[in-house]
C-alpha cells in the first residue's frame, strides 16, 4: 500500500469519523506520520524505492485505529440496525482483514529478504500465499459489498 492510499484512507476515516476528540487525535498521528516518513525517508533510506517499513507499519497502525473508531460509532448508532446496507462496513471490514494480516507478513517478509539474506523459500513462498490470500479475502469482501448494497439500494 503507498502513502497516497494510506492518506486517502486517513482523510476518507477523519471525514466519517464524528467524535472532535478523536478527529484531534488522527489529526496529529497523521501529522507524526508525516514527519515520521519524510525523516525515514530523508535521512535513514539510501533511495526513493527502499521499503520503509516502520513508516508504513505505523500507517497502518493509524488506520486500524481510524476504522475501528469509526466502528464503535457506528455500532453506538442507530444506523446498525441496517449493517449490511452500508459499503463503507464492507469496505472497513476488508481493510482491516487486510491490514491486520499484511502488515506482519510484509515486514518480516522484507527483514528476511534484507537484514538476513534468507534463502527458505518454503518460508518465502507461504508469505506470498497469505499475503494473496489476504488480498483475494479483502476484494471478496468489496465485491460481495458493493453487491449487497447494490441490491439494498433498489
Amino acid at each position: 500500500m503507498s502513502n497516497g492510499e494510506l492518506f486517502f484512507l486517513f482523510y476518507l476515516y477523519y471525514s466519517i469519523i464524528k467524535s472532535p476528540v478523536i478527529k484531534r487525535i488522527l489529526l496529529v498521528l497523521g501529522g507524526i506520520y508525516v514527519v515520521y516518513f519524510l525523516i525515514n525517508y530523508l535521512l535513514l533510506t539510501e533511495t526513493w524505492n527502499d521499503f520503509q517499513s516502520f513508516p508504513l507499519a505505523f500507517g497502518y497502525a493509524v488506520i486500524i485505529f481510524a476504522v475501528f473508531w469509526y466502528l464503535i460509532e457506528f455500532f453506538r448508532s442507530d444506523e446498525v440496525l441496517k449493517l449490511f446496507d452500508y459499503l463503507i462496513i464492507w469496505l472497513s471490514i476488508g481493510l482491516l482483514v487486510y491490514m491486520i494480516v499484511s502488515m506482519p507478513v510484509l515486514m518480516t517478509r522484507h527483514y528476511l529478504i534484507a537484514d538476513y539474506n534468507a534463502n527458505d523459500e518454503g518460508l518465502m513462498n507461504l508469505m506470498v500465499i497469505i499475503q494473496h490470500t489476504t488480498n483475494y479475502i479483502m476484494y471478496s469482501i468489496y465485491v460481495t459489498g458493493i453487491l449487497w448494497t447494490s441490491k439494498a439500494l433498489k
